[in-house]
């Protein structure tokens, strides 16, 4: 298998990490962007090492491309697929399953001795009882190698300012988050990281030409209850005034690009659309299976220029000719900024950019994708940047006042972000 440059460096930082005595105990990161070739790093290293490896997904999708690459180079009786979703199970030298079909079933992995998990920033670091922390704890605690564009979390904790208790919901590195009970991480250390930006100037990641558009202040959109995050029906109802503009902003979109995927409020909106949006399809959680594969397939294969999404198309759609994202969805979490933006960052032979039309004044705040980075800050602590904010870690999203019995107090408070 011939590697890009960073791909080699990330399978022999991982091998170096394997073989070496004083990591054994250690589980790893490896940061890789959207479109940097995830499933070849996978490949690669499961093949060098040449011993048993259990590949977790969190979806079908991802299994499928994961596979894909590893049947080119080596035997097709090493590979196992052990997946409800994909109606296999099957147990190999090397084995792709998703937690969900595992967790229950550790006695039939005990022989693995090395775990890969790709989009490992879902699992949570500081809980014990999750399937992950389960599952590992039954068949041994092997080895285990994350990896993730995305390498931290969005965490609920409690803050004291001023002698007065509030909630909040704020960014972790999941290398920085120590097992609740415990003084020590569940992920040791990072092992490598590229940069969007160091892919772009490559040539390996097409550009995005950012469109701004926003509907109504960023500023001025609701958060819900909990404050956990925007509240999406209120959100919903204030632009149902603006959808001729949606629509007038979806069409010429179709005008310009052969592809056109949009990120919708809620289902709602999205049937709304798609009854005036001629030959557009739906994909939602609830899609059946069979008719959200032939929708994917079409819209690749062009016969369906128009798809709307509700949070479902984020992770693991694998779309290179993807012209256009259409965001109708406000966010405040890094981690869902960057997979939104992310599917337009794949080339193909005939595309030369991808377009992101924000609607939701989203990605004005947070500025554009290729500024955010990895890195160490002060040479020590694991961190990321973006283009207003250096240092991630630590930063509240959403904060609410509570009473000593930590009940919410209706009020909200402004946090020194820039968004």
């Amino acid at each position: 298998m011939n590697l890009r440059p960073y791909q080699e460096s990330c399978v022999n930082a991982m091998i170096a990490d394997y073989t070496n005595p004083y990591s054994r105990g250690d589980n790893s990161l490896a940061v890789l962007p959207q479109g940097s070739g995830k499933s070849l790093v996978i490949a690669e290293f499961a093949r060098r090492l040449n011993i048993p490896v259990l590949i977790l997904a969190p979806t079908q999708e991802i299994i499928t491309q994961n596979r894909a690459k590893l049947r080119a180079i080596v035997p097709a009786e090493d590979i196992g697929t052990y997946s409800a979703s994909l109606k296999e199970k099957t147990i190999s030298k090397f084995t792709f399953a998703t937690i969900q079909s595992v967790y229950k079933k550790p006695q039939e992995f005990a022989h693995f001795p090395v775990v890969i998990i790709d989009e490992c920033h879902l699992l949570s670091p500081r809980e014990i009882n999750t399937m992950y922390m389960r599952f590992f704890a039954g068949i041994g605690n092997p080895k285990v190698y994350g990896l993730s564009a995305t390498p931290w979390r969005n965490e609920l904790v409690y803050q004291k300012v001023n002698d007065e208790l509030y909630a909040a919901i704020g960014v972790k590195m999941c290398n920085r988050m120590w097992i609740k009970g415990e003084k020590k991480s569940f992920w040791k250390k990072i092992l490598h990281t590229t940069s969007h930006s160091e892919l772009l100037d490559g040539g390996y990641l097409s550009p995005i030409e950012y469109v701004h558009n926003s509907l109504v202040p960023y500023e001025a959109i609701p958060v819900n209850i909990s404050h956990s995050d925007f509240n999406l029906e209120g959100y919903s109802k204030m632009i149902i005034g603006f959808e001729a503009n949606i629509l007038n902003t979806i069409a010429e979109a179709q005008r310009r690009y052969s592809s056109v995927l949009v990120f919708c409020v809620d289902v709602a909106q999205a049937n709304r659309l798609s009854e005036i949006i001629k030959g557009s399809r739906v994909v939602t959680g609830d899609t059946p299976k069979k008719q959200r594969t032939a929708i994917i397939e079409g819209f690749k294969d062009g016969t369906i220029q128009t798809v709307f999404n509700v949070n479902c198309l984020n992770t693991g759609f694998d779309h290179p000719d993807l012209r256009c994202v259409i965001n109708l969805r406000p966010i405040k979490s890094p981690s869902l900024i960057l997979q939104l933006a992310g599917r337009l960052t794949r080339t193909s032979p005939t595309k030369t950019h991808g377009t992101l039309i924000d609607l939701t004044g989203t990605y004005k705040h947070f500025g554009p994708i290729e500024e955010v980075e990895v890195y160490k800050k002060d040479g020590w602590a694991w961190t990321f940047k973006s283009a207003y904010v250096d240092d991630w870690h630590d930063k509240m999203l959403f904060k609410m006042k509570v009473q000593k019995e930590k009940k919410v107090v209706a009020t909200s408070v402004n946090l020194d972000l820039p968004f």
